[in-house]
């Protein structure tokens, strides 16, 4: 078998792979919430283990912008590949099977959680983190980081770096830890202090504006959930706003900077 052979076969073999890992994730997310699983939905287990970290409902609609754009990536690379192209075919090569993992991950985790199995998905959790840690840097360190390829990754990464945190905050609170005799503000700052430093990582020194823009999505749910628990200002919606604030500065930092 000659190279251009084995490297059509290994291209058909990761977009089949990817493609049937991304409808198993797809579904997965569609039978949570339509049957739902456990007959519970996904927010409602959310609500039993409600935490100050847990961001207003309107902030989840970024799943349907992470998937459409999935979507559309996974189209254009199928089309890419169709036509011989060299971009799209590089791109699948770098994705691997990094995104078929995640995707499976994804799913894994919906029936995790839906199963009130808060232990397991925060390990689910963390696994899909990695996956995307590792697609993440394999698509930009190759030869078509500059295309666009990154956008959907950017988007993902950023809301499950959030997620994770979330799943821990959640974690806490089904086993009912008492945070070291340490008051809810402190640890709630603690979480803070970790979101900004991931989004001072990814704006300053990756350069990826996307990212941090999903962190400041983010933090606005929370700010928003927070203000509407209290009537008005808190600490923890006061809190979440400096934070977003430090987010956006830094994101006008990169804007305005001149290597951008």
């Amino acid at each position: 078998m000659s190279s251009t052979s084995r490297q059509r076969s290994r291209t058909a073999k990761l977009m089949t792979g990817n493609i049937l890992a991304f409808i198993f994730m797809i579904v997965m997310n569609f039978l949570a919430n339509y049957l739902p699983l456990n007959n519970i939905t996904t927010a409602e287990i959310s609500d039993r283990y409600y935490n100050v970290f847990t961001p207003a409902g309107f902030t989840f609609v970024i799943w349907g912008v992470i998937y459409i754009s999935l979507a559309l990536l996974v189209i254009y690379l199928i089309w890419g590949a169709i036509k011989g192209k060299e971009g799209p075919i590089q791109a699948i090569s770098d994705i691997g099977w990094y995104f078929a993992a995640s995707s499976v991950l994804n799913g894994v985790w919906i029936f995790t959680w839906h199963y009130d199995l808060i232990v397991l998905s925060l390990v689910v959790m963390v696994a899909l983190l990695l996956s995307l840690i590792l697609l993440y840097r394999r698509l930009r360190s190759g030869q078509v980081a500059g295309n666009g390829y990154l956008l959907p990754f950017s988007i993902y990464l950023g809301w499950i770096s959030v997620a994770t945190i979330a799943n821990v905050a959640t974690l806490t609170v089904k086993l009912r830890w008492r945070g070291f005799g340490l008051s809810r503000e402190f640890w709630f700052s603690v979480l803070l202090v970790v979101i900004i430093a991931l989004a001072a990582y990814m704006i300053l020194r990756i350069r990826d504006s996307i990212y941090g823009l999903v962190i400041l999505w983010a933090l606005g749910g929370i700010t928003a959930a927070r203000w509407a628990e209290a009537g008005g200002l808190s600490y923890a919606a006061g809190a979440t706003i400096v934070a977003a604030v430090i987010v956006f500065l830094m994101l006008a930092r990169k804007r305005f900077s001149p290597n951008r």
